[in-house]
């Protein structure tokens, strides 16, 4: 792939029309506000942790009991 200069490029822009120029810069808004993952759980499948809390007692009490030693 060829690196375009920022001079080249410059000079390209110019000679595009007014509603050319727009439509660039709507591609390019685009392309620049796709988040990137960065982490691979954030791209993991939601559906994946579906049941890690099954068959363990979470209520309202035991996590009282736990946070403050207290029902």
């Amino acid at each position: 792939m060829d690196t375009i200069t920022y001079e080249n490029l410059s000079k390209q822009v110019e000679m595009l029309s007014y509603s050319d120029r727009i439509r660039l810069l709507g591609r390019i808004v685009q392309l620049l506000d796709v988040p990137k993952n960065t982490n691979k759980s954030e791209a993991s499948n939601p559906e994946d942790v579906f049941g890690i809390w099954r068959e363990r007692d979470i209520s309202l009490s035991t996590i009282r009991e736990k946070a403050w030693g207290r029902k």
